[in-house]
Parts: structure tokens; C-alpha cells; sequence
């Protein structure tokens, strides 16, 4: 994904540009993004197993207000997915998030709320699924 968010056309009341003409609108948005997975369930014997992985990609980013400005780098998340089918629509799976234990931020916000300025993104964690389809 390609989203480049800037003020093209910002006038104040007399119809004059403001400084805000050429910025960015949305700073805390990423210029690019990319996310890709892929799943394999393996062949004959092994049919019932598949595995996975995937990556999510994106620029930096950050927030400006008055004289304090956060940012966030640009970062990629790696992710894994062992599955094994137990019984025809019976899957237990796990997923293994943030492979690399990247620190980043999930959020930036605005100083002005009740919240803090920066909300993390979810640290290395994983998750165990049991799934049936009927």
C-alpha cells in the first residue's frame, strides 16, 4: 500500500496558503505497507500438517504537537503458524507473533487526551487454537 497523505490546497480566511500547505495530513499514517502470508500444507503422509509465515512491513511514522514530536521508525513483524488437522475439521494450530521481539509503536496519539503518548505493539507472544468446521 502507497498512501501519501499532504495538505495540496490550505487557505486561511483571507484565501492565502497556510503553513500547513505542502505538509503532511496525516504523519502518523505510513507512507508504505506491506503485508504478505503464505500457508503449505505438506504432501502425502503428511497431509494433516501445514505450515506458515508471514511479514508485515511499513515506514515510519510520527506525530507532531507543538514542540514535542514522536516517532516511530520504520519496522517489519515476522510471524510463524504450525498447524496439524486431528479428525476431517478438527485443527489444532499455533502461532508464534513477533518472531524477532520487535519494539515498536502501535499507536501514536494525541497528548491532549487521557491516554499516553505512545501505545506499544504487542511484544514475541504466541497463540494455541483449536478450530472445528461443521
Amino acid at each position: 500500500t502507497y498512501a501519501d497523505t499532504k495538505y495540496v490546497k490550505d487557505r486561511d480566511a483571507s484565501g492565502a496558503p497556510t503553513a500547513n500547505e505542502g505538509l503532511s495530513f496525516s504523519p502518523f499514517t505510513p507512507k508504505h505497507l506491506f503485508k504478505v502470508w503464505a500457508n503449505y500444507t505438506l504432501p502425502g503422509d503428511l497431509h494433516r500438517l501445514s505450515i506458515g509465515g508471514g511479514v508485515q512491513a511499513q515506514s515510519g511514522t510520527s506525530f507532531r504537537f507543538n514542540s514535542r514530536v514522536i516517532s516511530n521508525g520504520s519496522y517489519a513483524l515476522v510471524n510463524l503458524r504450525v498447524a496439524y488437522e486431528l479428525v476431517d475439521g478438527v485443527t489444532l494450530s499455533t502461532n508464534l507473533n513477533n518472531l524477532f521481539d520487535k519494539r515498536y509503536y502501535q499507536t501514536l496519539a494525541n497528548p491532549n487526551g487521557n491516554n499516553p503518548y505512545e501505545f506499544y505493539g504487542m511484544p514475541r507472544n504466541f497463540t494455541v487454537t483449536l478450530r472445528g468446521k461443521f
